[in-house]
């Protein structure tokens, strides 16, 4: 069971991460092409009131009576025992997210419960999937390890993003695919949440389809129609839809969706 002194150092963490990259978000609409001067004003603007409601909120936690609570404990914990042996046993992140897992209801499917007997996760079918969608995106990196292991390189703009599917087997051995877009900046962490959330979990061809999708460059929310939301971060979620083209034949199409504006 995670403690709630846990989550409150976790939602500091994140928070600290968030000022990080405040000064970078509001750098960042400097470099981009707007097609008018009140585009640029409203974008600039909403990455500096962004930053500076993360910069409120961090200094708000961490002055709050529950924080400054824990560093008394922690002080007095010190002084009573030094022995600080144990310490690298201890998670330094994912505590909010083990807090949520706590709290689900006994009983309650995920979605890994859920029917995807669809999509062969065969070796022979990993394989034929991986060089098929290899050869028609040839300028990604796509590296592929021993059917457990595909890592995918891919640039956007001037941004580099690398993402890890990992095909894990239980006991009973059916097997299941997880994604990540790797590192542990605030965007890369949203990145991979919204890999997690996609339908179709054990599609691997969805699955690679949706990370090619991020050398996307249109950063605006099929949704809200933003190109930022409300903490100053672009789109992190990327989700298809079947469309017609020009001869009326059916075609896919990858938008990009900020994280509140999925589902």
């Amino acid at each position: 069971m995670v403690t709630g002194p846990s989550c409150s150092l976790g939602s500091n963490s994140k928070q600290l991460e968030e000022t990080r990259l405040a000064i970078p978000r509001v750098l960042q609409t400097l470099h981009t092409s707007h097609s008018n001067p009140v585009a640029f004003y409203k974008d600039f603007k909403q990455a500096a009131v962004g930053a500076t409601n993360d910069l409120k909120a961090f200094r708000s936690q961490w002055q709050s009576q529950e924080t400054q609570s824990i560093f008394e404990h922690a002080r007095g914990s010190l002084a009573s025992n030094a022995d600080l042996s144990s310490s690298p046993e201890i998670p330094k992140w994912g505590w909010i997210e083990a807090s949520l897992h706590d709290k689900e209801l006994p009983g309650k499917p995920s979605k890994d419960d859920l029917d995807d007997s669809n999509y062969s996760l065969t070796s022979d079918a990993i394989s034929e999937t991986v060089a098929k969608f290899t050869e028609e995106n040839n300028k990604l990196s796509v590296r592929f390890y021993g059917n457990q292991r595909i890592k995918i390189k891919l640039k956007a703009g001037f941004q580099r993003h690398h993402f890890l599917v990992t095909v894990d087997e239980d006991a009973n051995g059916r097997r299941k695919l997880r994604a990540e877009c790797l590192g542990n900046s605030t965007k890369q962490m949203a990145v991979t949440r919204s890999l997690a959330s996609r339908p179709r979990a054990n599609d691997l061809r969805y699955l690679l389809d949706m990370i090619a999708a991020y050398t996307n460059m249109n950063q605006v929310c099929a949704k809200c129609s933003r190109r930022v939301d409300g903490s100053a971060m672009t789109p992190p979620a990327r989700r298809s839809r079947q469309v017609d083209d020009p001869n009326g034949n059916p075609m896919t199409v990858w938008e990009n969706f900020h994280e509140d504006c999925l589902g």
